[in-house]
Formats: C-alpha cells, structure tokens, sequence
C-alpha cells in the first residue's frame, strides 16, 4: 500500500540534501565548512542515504535575509521524494525560533526528515514528545549562545571607553595609531 504526503511518494528512496553553514566570510577560507561537509558525507554514506543536492552557505542564521537557506527550502519543497535535511549540527541550520514552525510544517506535512550528525538526532513524523523538547531545546540553546556572546561584545564595548581606549576605528579626521600602553 503506498503512503502519499501532499503527493509526495513515501516508497521511494530517502535522499539527503546537505546543508553547512559559517556566518561570515571570514570563517569561509577556514576549516568548518570542509569538516562540516566531510561529517554529513560520512553520515550519509554510514546510513546509505544518496545526497541529492548540498548547500554550502556564508550567512548568519540571526541576521539579514537569509537567502540561501531559504532557497535550499524552496528546493526540498518542489521534491516529491522523501528528503531528509542533514546538517553537521542544529545549530548550522538555525539559531532560534524563526524557522520552527517551517520545520515543523515540513516534517508533519510534508514527510521531511531533520538530521544533527554531531547531536545524533532526527526529527521526523513519528518522533515523540520528548524527541521534540530535545530539539527545542536545542533550539534554544543555540539562541542563547548568540545572546552571550551580543551580551560579551557590548560589555567589552562598554569597558574600552573607561580605560581611555577607542572601540572603533579613530573618527573622521584623526588618524588610527597604535601606542603602547
């Protein structure tokens, strides 16, 4: 008997789109996004999951219009095969509660799975109550982790002013010197 979710045919095949992600372009010549993908290729390849399609994204997950992430969504949704995201962990795919209710509305509706190598979980139509706290907490987790650090720089902010420092480049008309102190 075959099993449809919103045309999608359930017999066939599984297959992976990858995704990876570093927020600034400076991390981008780094090593993350090679371990990244290199990570998912393995799981992929452990779990005999064929990948599809990969994403390799420079964008922040809190700031700006992320456009390729929603892209790689626009793509899974046009699939009519069973597709699970894979991410190396939750956070690479996001950072907060933005996408929620898009993942959730995927996975239920939609029949996608949600793949964190590094957490060892998937999301996916019949995952329990529990299994969904652990991704919300996930979820919250990594929201928290980028308050910090907002909380981190405007403390350092706040601080170089009092030791007579300048935060920023010299103003318009001054020249940037370093001295020692």
């Amino acid at each position: 008997m075959k099993s449809k979710i919103q045309g999608m045919n359930m017999n066939k095949t599984l297959q992976a789109v990858i995704f990876a992600r570093v927020s600034t372009r400076e991390q981008e010549n780094g090593y993350s996004i090679e371990a990244q993908i290199n990570r998912i290729k393995i799981y992929c390849e452990h779990k005999k999951i064929p990948i599809l399609k990969q994403y390799t994204v420079v964008e922040s997950s809190t700031r700006g219009e992320r456009a390729k992430f929603f892209e790689m969504v626009a793509f899974v949704k046009k699939q009519q095969s069973p597709i699970a995201i894979i991410c190396d962990k939750l956070d690479r795919l996001q950072r907060n509660f933005n996408e929620y209710h898009l993942f959730v509305d995927l996975v239920n509706n939609r029949g996608v799975q949600l793949h964190f190598v590094t957490e060892n979980e998937i999301i996916r139509q019949n995952s329990n109550g529990y299994e969904y706290l652990k991704y919300q907490f996930g979820i919250m987790m990594a929201e928290s982790y980028v308050k910090q650090l907002s909380d981190n720089v405007k403390r350092s902010m706040r601080a170089m002013p009092e030791k007579g420092e300048y935060p920023h480049f010299a103003p318009v008309g001054y020249i940037n010197q370093r001295t020692d102190r």
